[in-house]
């Protein structure tokens, strides 16, 4: 016994398909499109398009029009549902409406003074927290005391910054399976499984519909960068030690006139590496 499960794509289109059908079915039906997405214009509705050029035509003349003449005519703007008498109407809907008086927000003092806080002593610093803490050590309050952070949907990577974060895992996991066997270079099989494992966890977004190209060729591209990458090392005669290197550091600090020391452990995201010496032969 087992279970058949659908690819990514399969889920994405049947899902398409299901949505499509359902508003085939509505009488009524509103769609509401931003204008503007993360500051950038946004260049129609999949669902809108498609449920238009789904519509019978009723004569000829309908029938030259394009896509986007249609659309124009299903379509309205905010600024056009207001009448110049400030009646707002809207699918049967009628309101009146009145303006109101301007209300500015008084602005907050431009310094707070915040006095010492013993709570606020961490008892681990890694490297990225210590580099936010001394330019701004607002920020690493609210993020590591107040645990106040960036909305998940704001925080996730995008283009070159999940691609960087994506290879560079890849090269890890990689590196761990060649040093348990004992190797310098993995073989583009191996590099492409580890692709396909690691990609719906760090780059899933090439795994939506219309990406197959995209896809197909950044995978390419890592393929030969991340063969190429290990067969240089190995070739110079460097061996990778580790991708995550631990480090432990002394800090000293000076505070009210008083110096102090601390040891801090962290991670540092650099690649430890060593030389090979060549093996020498001799004579006879």
């Amino acid at each position: 016994m087992g279970v058949d499960l659908p690819s990514p794509e399969d889920l994405a289109a049947l899902s398409t398909q299901q949505t499509l059908s359902a508003a085939g079915r509505c009488r009524h039906l509103v769609i509401v499109q931003v204008e503007q997405l993360l500051g950038e214009r946004t260049e129609g509705n999949p669902l809108l398009e498609t449920l238009v050029a789904a519509q019978p035509l009723p004569n000829a003349e309908r029938a030259a029009e394009s896509l986007s003449a249609r659309l124009a005519k299903v379509s309205t703007t905010p600024a056009e549902l207001t009448g110049p008498d400030g009646r707002w109407q809207f699918a049967g809907r009628r309101a009146q409406l009145v303006p109101v008086n301007r209300h500015l927000p008084v602005p907050p003092a431009p310094v707070h003074e915040v006095g010492p806080s013993p709570s606020l002593r961490p008892e681990r610093l890694s490297f990225s927290q210590l580099s936010t803490l001394l330019g701004c050590s607002l920020a690493w309050v609210l993020a590591k005391k107040s645990k106040l952070g960036v909305a998940d949907a704001a925080s996730i990577p995008t283009d070159n910054q999940m691609l960087g974060t994506f290879a560079h895992k890849v090269v890890e996991v990689l590196h761990q399976h060649l040093d348990g066997e004992t190797r310098a270079v993995p073989e583009e099989a191996e590099i492409r499984l580890t692709i396909d494992e690691l990609m719906p966890h760090f780059a899933s977004e090439l795994l939506l519909p219309g990406q197959s190209r995209r896809r197909s060729a950044i995978t390419a591209t890592l393929v030969a960068s991340i063969s190429t990458f290990f067969s240089q090392l190995s070739r110079g005669g460097i061996v990778l030690q580790t991708m995550e290197q631990e480090f432990e550091k002394d800090l000293q600090a000076l505070r009210s006139g008083r110096r102090f020391q601390r040891r801090r452990e962290g991670q540092c995201r650099r690649d430890g590496h060593r030389h090979r010496r060549p093996h020498r032969r001799r004579r006879p």
